[in-house]
């Protein structure tokens, strides 16, 4: 939904730098990933996502990657590209109304991260 407040740092990271510089660490952006888009857009958003995190962590930001999933079928992607044992920031974001989605993948599937 404010996806357009996040293509910026997609697009053009260099000028948001200084901007970010302010604060002790921030959070991988979470691109829109809701569980009625096409799989593969929803794993393209979860790239993105990714890339910039690592691309903040590649200048010195300390990064806490944004996690989030929906459906089964995004199971098998949503940690992809998390170092295992660190922090990530969840987000129930696209799934509020639908939380047997985000709670069934806590109580199951969970990995050890």
């Amino acid at each position: 939904m404010d996806d357009y407040k996040f293509e910026v740092v997609w697009n053009d990271p260099e000028p948001r730098l200084e901007k970010l510089s302010q604060y002790k660490g921030v959070l991988s952006p979470q691109f829109s990933a809701y569980y009625t888009m096409p799989v593969s857009l929803q794993i393209y958003n979860t790239f993105r996502s990714r890339w910039c995190g690592a691309y903040l962590q590649s200048k010195g930001f300390t990064v806490i990657p944004t996690v989030y999933w929906g459906q089964p079928q995004s199971y098998w992607y949503c940690f992809d590209g998390i170092k295992r044992n660190s922090v990530v920031a969840l987000s129930t974001l696209g799934v509020k109304k639908r939380k047997g989605f985000f709670s069934t993948r806590l109580q199951r599937n969970a990995p050890t991260y």
